[in-house]
Order: structure tokens, then sequence, then C-alpha cells
């Protein structure tokens, strides 16, 4: 998986936007772990380029319009030294089409945005936020440089709070449960 972890907002200066909300930061942590190894990823503020902190030679490419109910369709490809790609949070496999199977593979909570520039910002702290920002991407799919692919699907839960310090839980979040298909 790749996950993105968020600031509390609770860390916010006093007044309204001190909340237990998650808030969109500038020390935003993306993590990957990958064949059991995990490392930070460091985007290069210079190229936008990402690369694992423990670079083995590895691509790592954050990509956008998947359709996976997650912001701007977000995902990752990772291709390893050895030319085999890893596909996170794509949702849908190559060939896919109305009736397929979705993978179920992102991880979305509402974030909210406390500076212009930041997705979903708002002047007005209530409204700004994302209600389905990513915060994990599990693995889709897998393919070898002789395209031998294996998929990974998932069962979506979903869960509810009260945002933004309310009384009611109606804010969603979704969580991934791995399952297996076919013969054992």
């Amino acid at each position: 998986f790749i996950e993105r972890s968020y600031q509390s907002c609770d860390q916010n200066p006093a007044g309204s936007t001190r909340t237990e909300d998650n808030c969109w930061s500038a020390n935003n942590a993306v993590t990957i772990s990958l064949n059991g190894q995990n490392t930070t990823l460091v985007k290069d503020d210079t190229s936008g380029q990402w690369h694992p902190q423990d670079d083995n030679g590895e691509q790592v490419q954050l990509l956008t319009g998947a359709v996976n109910g997650a912001y701007s369709g977000e995902y990752w490809v990772v291709t390893d030294a050895k030319g085999i790609k890893y596909y996170f949070g794509r949702n849908q496999l190559p060939g896919y089409t109305t009736g397929s199977t979705p993978t179920n593979s992102v991880d979305t909570e509402p974030v909210f945005a406390t500076a212009s520039g930041q997705p979903c910002y708002n002047a007005t702290f209530a409204n700004s936020y994302c209600a389905n920002m990513a915060y994990r991407w599990n693995l889709d799919y897998v393919v070898d440089p002789h395209a031998n692919v294996v998929s990974y699907f998932y069962t979506q839960l979903t869960g509810y709070y009260a945002r933004d310090n309310g009384t009611k839980a109606t804010a969603s979040y979704t969580r991934s449960e791995e399952r297996r298909v076919g013969k054992e």
C-alpha cells in the first residue's frame, strides 16, 4: 500500500479551525509498504518526481484520472529496477467494462484545507474540505516484464463520524479489507 498521513486539525491555532478532523498540511507524510519494506516517499520540489527515501532505483508516479472515488482520481504506479509495475488505487483493471468488478482499493476520508492552494480550500472553514481525500491506496495489480499479472480485490467498509466538532455523524470514511477471489 501507499499511505498519506494528514495532520490533526487539533494542531491548528485556537479558534474555529481547531477540531478533531484531519487537515491538509505541508507536513503530510507519504509512505510505501512493498515487498516487506517500508519507506517514506519524498517529492523532489524541483522536478515534481517522487522517490523512495531508501531509493533502490524505483520509478514512482502519482497520477490522476482513475475512477476510484478519490479526489482527482489519484493513483500510483511504481516500477522497480527489474521492470515490475505495481499499481496502487487504480480501482478498475485494464479491460474494465460496465459490470466488471472494481478492486475497491482506495480508502478515503474528509480532509479540511486551512490555506489557499490546498485541495478544496474555502475561506469558510466549515466548507473547506474534500469529502473524499485518499489516505490509502492498496495494491490493485502487478505486471512483470513477461506480462504475467496478479490482481487484488478488497471489500469496502464505511464508517461515519461528526465532522467539524458536530454532534451528528454525517461525514463518512472508507477502509478496505483484502478479499480472496477464485480457488485456493
